[in-house]
């Protein structure tokens, strides 16, 4: 009634078992909608660039999960958002209106360089821990690769978004777990897309777990990427063959 003083001593303005079935159906309506947003799982992305927010809320909803993100001004729920929603959402325009992103944007361009630096730096301080923990679960003749790789990803516009993520899957692989349990890994962490590509270059089980995570890719890029996970397939039996011959382990 607070809302909508319009109904304010009218018909719906009575107790709910007065309501009309109709009435009382949109009321449940509503009320199902916020019982569902109040048990989703948090995540916060605010560090994930705007045109993968869409992808990793859409993604959630395919799996069936109840999860709620929040990215930088906007709240989004895997429940009810879509890609089109996401990306409204996202640039604050359908909600906060044109003149509002007009006053606020040189705040939050400010606000978003500020963070960017600190995420920034907070990465580079970081370079030589993740190199050091890669080379325990790649083979010898990948840990150049593999430190470059984490100079690319962090001096690059992801500012090495992935990479702590997608380590504990290759370590959780590395220990043996199952490819369900790392991909598990991958989805508490938001995105089996974020450390797809990292996982499957790197991890000895990479082109397994590659496989087992990309039924949503069309034919054309799976083709694509078979191509690639047959020759880090044999790269892999060689250094394996390698190692056996020379009498190191890993």
């Amino acid at each position: 009634m607070e809302r909508n003083p319009w109904a304010k001593d009218g018909a719906l303005d009575v107790p709910f078992a007065q309501l009309p079935k109709e009435e009382q159906d949109k009321d449940m309506v509503q009320y199902d909608v916020a019982l569902t947003m109040s048990e989703a799982k948090f995540y916060d992305i605010s560090n994930y660039l705007p045109q993968h927010v869409a992808q990793v809320v859409v993604e959630a909803k395919n799996r069936g999960e109840n999860n709620v993100y929040k990215h930088n001004f906007s709240i989004l729920f895997s429940e009810f958002d879509t890609a089109k929603t996401c990306f409204y959402k996202v640039h604050t325009r359908a909600f906060e209106g044109e003149k509002l992103w007009e006053k606020m944007r040189p705040i939050w361009r400010e606000e978003g360089i500020e963070r960017t630096k600190k995420l920034r730096a907070e990465s580079v301080s970081r370079i030589s821990e993740w190199q050091k923990r890669g080379e325990s679960l790649v083979y010898p003749n990948k840990i150049k690769s593999w430190h470059k790789w984490v100079e690319d990803n962090v001096h690059s516009i992801s500012i090495g978004a992935g990479l702590e993520e997608s380590l504990e899957v290759m370590e959780a692989l590395e220990q043996g777990k199952s490819i369900e349990e790392a991909t598990k890994i991958a989805v508490n962490h938001g995105s089996v897309e974020g450390v797809m590509e990292t996982v499957t270059k790197f991890s000895k089980r990479g082109p397994a777990f590659f496989r087992a995570n990309s039924k949503e890719l069309s034919k054309e890029v799976l083709e694509k990427w078979e191509v690639l996970l047959k020759k880090l397939e044999m790269e892999n039996k060689n250094s394996e063959k390698m190692l056996k011959e020379s009498g190191l382990h890993l």
